[in-house]
């Protein structure tokens, strides 16, 4: 049972970082989280394809993370409207939410001491990957207040 003290100090919390920490809570969630970062766009069956060592990924599986990444609002799904434009009908991709939340808590590791005090270092990678991806969130957002 919740007390009301618990329940007052957690409405505190903002929903919707809840949410997104719920929403990459699991294993195959930030797996998910981080090929649709490192890769861009692509479609269930890809993201099925790509982490299945042993063959493809178990459907529910997937479904499952992407839904509660959805949940999260780290990712979002877009729905090709024509066809002929591509093999698959819809694609995942990173939100801009996803990415300014996947850069902070990577920002948040570039103190010196991290949880229980251990040093804290961003494989190079992802680093790289991660700066390129902000300087395009970056550029994103200019863009739509250009266009305001």
């Amino acid at each position: 049972m919740t007390t009301a003290s618990v329940q007052r100090y957690a409405s505190k919390f903002p929903e919707e970082l809840g949410d997104a920490v719920d929403g990459i809570s699991g294993e195959t969630e930030r797996a998910v989280f981080i090929l649709l970062f490192d890769e861009g766009d692509l479609a269930f069956t890809e993201i099925r394809d790509k982490l299945g060592d042993e063959g493809p990924l178990h459907q529910q599986t997937l479904s499952t993370a992407l839904a509660n990444l959805k949940a999260g609002g780290l990712i979002r799904k877009r729905i090709l409207e024509d066809a002929d434009e591509s093999p698959f009908t819809s694609y995942y991709s990173v939100s801009e939410f996803g990415h300014r939340f996947i850069h902070s808590l990577f920002d948040s590791l570039g103190s010196a001491d991290g949880p229980a005090g251990r040093r804290q270092v961003i494989p190079d990678q992802f680093s790289s990957n991660l700066y390129d991806s902000t300087m395009e969130v970056k550029d994103d957002i200019r863009k739509q207040l250009a266009s305001r």
